[in-house]
């Protein structure tokens, strides 16, 4: 498997979300996401510039393609994506265009169903998966964010000391 490509950027395609790093002479192409293309240094076909993407190689019967992202996180974001039922690449390449690990984890911990399916590709019954199925792991994986979240969960408290529901809370 291709962990990481680390070589020149030849070019990158914001729209088709794509870009070319040249490893000794070969070009890899690969799906990235619009953090990471807006995180890419200006592609230079002359020389071009020093990169290195961590990858996934996603091989099916009709194709072989490559996902690139910038960090290890947003990496390990992406597998644990695709292991949700009805979760593919493409999709969860679309979720973490939108959101950074740390926010998809927050998201997540507060079961924030209908933030995640604003993502393309991602309706509510498979965002309700990914907040099902990845709680856990998540919170695991980016303890930070899914601890901030359950802090920001908490409501001001009435007599007793019982929690309040959120929809009770008055701003």
């Amino acid at each position: 498997m291709i962990a990481c490509l680390t070589g020149k950027l030849l070019f990158s395609d914001p729209l088709a979300m794509t870009c070319v790093i040249d490893c000794a002479g070969v070009g890899y192409s690969l799906s990235v996401t619009s953090s990471t293309i807006g995180a890419l240094p200006p592609a230079d076909e002359n020389g071009g510039t020093q990169v290195r993407l961590y990858t996934h190689l996603q091989v099916r019967e009709d194709g072989v393609e490559l996902f690139g992202c910038l960090s290890r996180d947003e990496l390990r974001c992406f597998k644990l994506l695709i292991t949700v039922s009805g979760v593919g690449p493409k999709a969860a390449m679309a979720i973490l265009s939108l959101y950074s690990p740390d926010a998809l984890a927050a998201l997540i911990a507060e079961e924030d169903v209908k933030s995640i399916s604003k993502a393309q590709g991602v309706g509510s019954k498979t965002a309700g998966r990914i907040v099902l199925e990845l709680g856990d792991k998540m919170a695991k994986f980016f303890p930070t964010a899914a601890s901030f979240s359950a802090e920001a969960k908490r409501t001001p408290t009435r007599g007793g000391g019982k929690a309040l529901p959120r929809s009770s809370a008055v701003s």
